[in-house]
């Protein structure tokens, strides 16, 4: 079973840059990788601009030997770069408002807004902070 999510982020023109990831999800899991690993803008367009995915690690980069089969402890997997799926299937979407991101989600959406940071929404319910999820989650 899994848990999914989309990563996003927040345009400066409104528009919202969404991806897809399957597996773990929770906040207990995706919060403390993007707050640790993902808190500058550059860092969050770099991994967003690798599309879809199949899991996320603290790293969007492998150091070494990396696939979908074969994964490297802590090196997310995607779906093109490492499975070999169609590029076209799994580029990162582009959505008008954040309305419209939240109406694509998955269970989760991790939302990074450029000098704000990281908020999640739980199944449409509203953005909350990221750094409230021990508070308000569990998975």
């Amino acid at each position: 079973m899994s848990t999914r999510s989309n990563t996003a982020i927040l345009n400066s023109n409104g528009t919202v840059t969404m991806t897809y990831c399957h597996f773990d999800g929770y906040p207990s899991h995706r919060a403390p990788i993007l707050l640790a690993n993902y808190s500058d803008e550059d860092d969050v367009r770099a991994l967003i601009a690798l599309g879809d995915m199949s899991s996320q690690g603290e790293r969007h980069i492998p150091f070494g030997p990396h696939s979908y089969e074969r994964p490297e402890e802590g090196c997310s997997v995607f779906y093109c770069r490492d499975r070999g799926e169609a590029w076209d299937d799994v580029k990162p979407m582009e959505y008008a408002s954040v309305d419209d991101a939240v109406a694509a989600m998955s269970a989760y959406l991790y939302l990074f807004v450029p000098g704000e940071g990281w908020s999640y929404n739980e199944y449409g319910r509203g953005f909350r902070p990221i750094s409230s999820w021990e508070d308000e989650v569990t998975p």
